[in-house]
Formats: structure tokens, sequence, C-alpha cells
């Protein structure tokens, strides 16, 4: 493989291929932004690949080699950090985390091969597991093991709060349980009156 280098006054550029054409990975030395698959990146990480429509395009991979045969709960993430302020010694603090975690032993069984999704934010400067999707798609608010499609545990008596849609009369929210779908789209509606 060939690795070449050139650059200018506002961009430095790297192939790596076999010929030296391939792929660019591109800084622009105004912005210090970096450009993969794209000579004019906007952001200071910008990505661009031509993907086939209608389907999934993977513009990035992360893998955890990590196996055992003891590997339930085993977690991969991606983790923002935030500066504080100080007058004399700002610090970093980690402030949010997104995490897939798998459900139980991975094998070679397609049957194990179960994961969650996690989203984690700060409070007193610990990360704390707040939002919580299984691999079977139920999605836990503050429960890391939702029994239900949606299952909240409430940290006050307001678990779920529906604002109205308008200023207007009737314009309430309103939660609706459908009849079956053979049977058409009939619903029994709860919702709050215009004033109570």
């Amino acid at each position: 493989p060939t690795l070449s280098v050139t650059g200018d006054d506002t961009n430095v550029s790297f192939r790596v291929n076999a010929k030296g054409t391939g792929n660019v990975i591109l800084q622009n030395t105004a912005t210090g932004n970096v450009g993969i698959g794209t000579t004019s990146p906007g952001s200071y990480l910008d990505i661009e690949r031509t993907g086939t429509v209608k389907t999934n395009t993977i513009f990035v991979e992360l893998t955890n080699s990590a196996n055992a045969v003891d590997m339930d709960g085993t977690e991969t993430s991606i983790q923002f950090q935030q500066f504080y302020y100080d007058a004399s010694t700002p610090a970093v603090q980690a402030s949010g985390r997104v995490v897939v975690g798998t459900e139980q032993d991975w094998t070679a069984t397609t049957s194990t091969l179960d994961s969650y999704m996690a989203f984690h934010t700060a409070i007193n400067a610990s990360l704390t597991e707040r939002v919580r999707i299984t691999s079977d798609g139920r999605l836990g608010i503050r429960t890391t093991a939702p029994a239900s499609t949606l299952h909240i545990t409430p940290d006050a008596a307001g678990a779920l709060q529906i604002d109205p849609f308008g200023s207007g009369g009737g314009q309430t929210g309103e939660i609706r349980f459908l009849e079956l779908a053979a049977n058409g789209t009939n619903y029994v509606g709860f919702k709050a009156s215009d004033a109570l």
C-alpha cells in the first residue's frame, strides 16, 4: 500500500491505497475540521460515504472484543464529557453515556445474542441509567427491567403528563385505547376537560 500526503495553505490530505489514490482523510488547517471521504468537512469530524437508498449504511462500527463464559452485562458505550468552570483549575467531568450491553452470556447460539440499549445522564457528578430499551422492544424509564412495552418508575406523583396540543377549546391531550383491528378503528379515549 502507498501513503501519499499532499497539502496547501488550506488543507492537508492523506490517501492510503495501493495506487495512492484511495479514500481521503483530510484536515482543514484553517478550521481544524477532519473529513473522511470528503474534501470539505463542515464539522470537527465529517464522514461522507455513498450508501444505498432504502437500506442501512454503516458509517461507524464499535467492536468490543472481550468474550468469556460469563459475559452477561458486558457493555460498550459512547461517553460524553464536559468541562466545568473553576477560576483556577477547570476540569472535565462525564456528562452522559449511550450504552449497549449483553442481556445474557453470548455464545454461538443465536438465541443468546440479545442486547439492550441504555441512556445515562449525570446527576451530582455521577452517571446514572435513566432509560433502557430491551432486546424485545420494551422501554423502561427509571427502571432497568421493564415488564411491559412501556414501564415507568416515577420519582413523583405525576408519572406521565400529557400537555394540550393547542390553546383552543377541546385541545387537551388524549389517551386512546383502540378496539381490535379486525373490528374497525373505534376507541375509548381519556382526556381532561378544558377547565377542571
